[in-house]
């Protein structure tokens, strides 16, 4: 059996990579279709997040606006694998920020439509039948928020742009390393400059 340097089997390293780059599209796609929904429409996008009461109107109105936008492009970032951890981890907390708003409005008994994938806003569907959605609504995202996980932890993935540029940026960064003054070894004097005569040492 073939093992990396890590000590990891390399079948198994390359398996990680395929379920990071499943997981990473899947991600991505999602997210460009819950931004591309919501931002034909941003006036109502901004009353859905409204509707939580979680925030002042005119915070969840910005909140509101900013949403789409910025939903489409995580998940553009995540299909074409460019800043895959930090999308992924920025992704990841609006998943857990999504989830404690929808177990707000569950807990204080308001009837709404979350606004993923729709318009939301108030629902007219009485609180004991939401709940059920809001129970599906959080079973999606907890495991939304399992593959963003995954992805902050291992983000190298198969077929992104961030594996192509890596070996680009080491030639970068080891271009400018060289080109740093080298320090002088610990213990060691630094030499005079030209024409400046020693100081002698009374020590």
């Amino acid at each position: 059996m073939d093992f990396s340097l890590t000590g990891a089997p390399v079948h198994e390293k390359d398996h990680g990579a395929m379920a990071g780059t499943a997981f990473r599209v899947v991600l991505g796609i999602v997210l460009l279709i819950a931004g591309g929904l919501k931002i034909t429409d941003l006036e109502q996008s901004a009353k859905a997040v409204k509707a939580y009461k979680v925030m002042p109107p005119a915070v969840a109105e910005i909140v509101g606006y900013a949403l789409p936008p910025l939903e489409m492009f995580l998940g553009l970032l995540l299909v074409i694998g460019l800043f895959t951890r930090v999308a992924a981890t920025i992704a990841g907390l609006l998943l857990v920020v999504f989830i404690v708003g929808i177990i707000s409005v569950w807990v204080r008994g308001i009837s709404i439509e979350c606004g993923c994938f729709n318009s939301g806003g108030a629902s007219a569907s009485p609180v004991d039948v939401q709940q059920w959605e809001y129970l599906r609504e959080i079973i999606r995202d907890l495991v939304l928020l399992g593959l963003a996980a995954w992805l902050a932890v291992w983000p190298r993935t198969r077929w992104a742009l961030d594996t192509i540029a890596r070996p680009h940026l080491h030639k970068v960064y080891e271009f400018m390393d060289d080109d740093d003054p080298q320090e002088a070894p610990a213990g060691t004097v630094a030499p005079e400059p030209a024409g400046v005569t020693p100081r002698p040492n009374n020590s």
